[in-house]
């Protein structure tokens, strides 16, 4: 895109395993040691770390000196991001998950360079769910 950011869509449909984006290279990945953002159906990792910036554009976005990175952890018995998991809201009316805009900064691995990323979607075309479309800028 013209502001420097890159679109990708994670296919996170499975129940078992993890698929994983390289943000640097742009690719697909399910290594745990390549993956900066790892994802599962709407679950979240960043085993670099991961920050919630909150409603701020993603060009804007910006880690503060002296941040803490939240790491993964189990959480209910999956390991999953905190930091990352307030990134939808679920209707249980419609069964509908919607993001709520927030932007993410994660530590990217190897070497601990940042990306941004914000989630825009979560459904497949043409049909289906588990699909995380993200929009990303690397720092």
């Amino acid at each position: 895109a013209r502001d420097g950011s890159f679109l990708w869509t994670i296919d996170a449909k499975g129940s078992t395993g993890w698929a994983g984006i390289d943000l640097d290279g742009g690719r697909p990945t399910t290594d745990p040691a390549r993956a900066d953002l790892l994802a599962r159906r709407y679950v979240l990792r960043a085993p670099g770390g991961a920050l919630d910036l909150g409603v701020v554009s993603l060009a804007d976005a910006q880690v503060r000196p002296g941040a803490v990175w939240v790491r993964d952890a189990v959480v209910d018995g999956v390991r999953r991001n905190p930091a990352l998991a307030g990134w939808f809201t679920y209707s249980r009316l419609t069964h509908v998950v919607r993001t709520v805009g927030h932007t993410f900064a994660v530590r990217r691995r190897p070497g601990g360079a940042i990306g941004y990323f914000r989630v825009e979607g979560y459904y497949c075309v043409p049909e289906g769910s588990g699909c995380l479309t993200v929009r990303y800028r690397l720092e």
